[in-house]
């Protein structure tokens, strides 16, 4: 079985759950149990971390970890283990996923699949990386009761260590995600998602799921000269785009107009 699709969808959700919060489809009314309230609330949690990566969208950013799936079902049996790499330096970032790598100087973005020996190539998604994060209001709205679409928020608490969990009615698929952080940095430990085999009907008690745990890790950035790494893999002349000679025999597909 091939879990691309959800171990891509985990990275992306575990790297940008707070940066899209609010942008598009957070929406929500704070949840946590009145015996908690000692703790901040939901919306104050999101806050901080939304905080956080805001920051870290005006700077330099480096992270790495471990993305793991495992079957609920089967007594936690690990199915897939695989790493990632993100580096950004303003408007330009790596990425790598396994085999999958993705490379942005800003002006272009360039996807290479050294397994399937594909070569992806499009325009540089407009406002970077960063772009949605500087887009997102304040979390208290996604937390209103008055709100269209419903996310639930708790918050939890264990030393110096929280956890944020979220479950959303636009995401049926996902039975929750949660967020695991220190109370100094508002920097991501680790991240957990539970996610409906296909074909399941959502249930509270079921089993039927795929658990994706991704571990974090903040590497020093190496600098990585984007511009030249894409000039390495294809040259871009106009509406043609040609590949680099040791991508000759590759599949190239191009969006560039």
């Amino acid at each position: 079985m091939s879990f691309k699709k959800l171990i891509l969808s985990a990275l992306l959700l575990s790297l940008l759950t707070a940066a899209t919060a609010g942008y598009r489809w957070w929406k929500s009314r704070d949840k946590t149990p009145a015996l908690q309230r000692v703790l901040p609330s939901a919306p104050e949690e999101l806050q901080k971390l939304i905080q956080q990566y805001r920051r870290k969208a005006d700077s330099s950013a480096s992270v790495a970890g471990t993305i793991r799936i495992y079957d609920r079902e089967n007594k936690d049996l690990l199915k897939e283990s695989k790493t990632f790499r993100y580096l950004r330096y303003g408007m330009e970032y790596y990425m790598q996923l396994s085999s999958l790598q993705f490379f942005c100087d800003g002006i272009w973005l360039v996807q290479l699949d050294t397994v399937n020996r594909q070569i992806v190539v499009e325009k540089a998604p407009p406002g970077g990386p960063g772009g949605m994060m500087s887009l997102a209001p304040p979390p208290e709205i996604f937390f209103s009761d008055t709100a269209r679409l419903r996310i639930s928020g708790t918050v939890m608490a264990e030393g110096d260590q929280r956890s944020l969990r979220l479950q959303s009615e636009l995401n049926p698929e996902i039975r929750s995600s949660t967020l695991f952080y220190d109370t100094l940095s508002y920097q991501l430990n680790k991240a957990e998602i539970e996610r409906w085999k296909p074909g399941t009907s959502p249930d509270e008690k079921g089993d039927k799921i795929w658990l994706v745990k991704i571990d974090y890790q903040y590497p020093p950035a190496e600098k990585m000269d984007l511009r030249k790494k894409i000039k390495s893999i294809v040259s871009i002349d106009g509406h043609r785009v040609i590949p680099g000679a040791a991508y000759r025999d590759y599949e190239v597909n191009a969006n560039n107009n």
